[in-house]
């Protein structure tokens, strides 16, 4: 379960993927640019369908943790409990969004072996010709 303390564990986050910086790299982009809206998407749902709020409780808190994003993954996880047993989870939003805000303030600061582009060069041979 991910530590509400830690704002960003990449180095747990690259040890479940293998050390695979490149990937890391691509799912915090993906992060960036489809996440980091996700407290003001949520009020919005939770005024108008609380079925979706909690998939997409849930679904913030696959995709912080993914990146080690320990704070936003487990405010997420109480949201969604918090939905799924029909309790007010309004209280919980500021939190969200202080730990959403710190959370996109580290990401940025990534080192840039992160982020930088992980698409090969020219045409690769497909897996099975690499198969010794």
């Amino acid at each position: 379960m991910p530590d509400p303390k830690i704002i960003l564990d990449a180095e747990g986050a690259l040890r479940r993927l293998c050390a695979k910086s490149d990937l890391y790299g691509r799912l915090v982009k993906r992060f960036q640019q489809n996440w980091l809206d996700a407290p003001d998407r949520l009020q919005l749902a939770i005024a108008s369908d609380i079925s979706a709020a909690t998939l997409l409780a849930h679904a913030l808190r696959g995709a912080a943790a993914t990146i080690g994003g320990d704070g936003v993954a487990s405010i997420a996880r109480q949201i969604e409990a918090g939905l799924r047993a029909g309790r007010d989870v309004s209280a919980e939003l500021p939190g969200l969004r202080a730990a959403m805000r710190s959370l996109a303030e580290m990401l940025a600061g990534l080192p840039a072996h992160f982020m930088a582009a992980s698409e090969p060069d020219g045409p690769q041979d497909p897996p099975s010709a690499r198969i010794r």
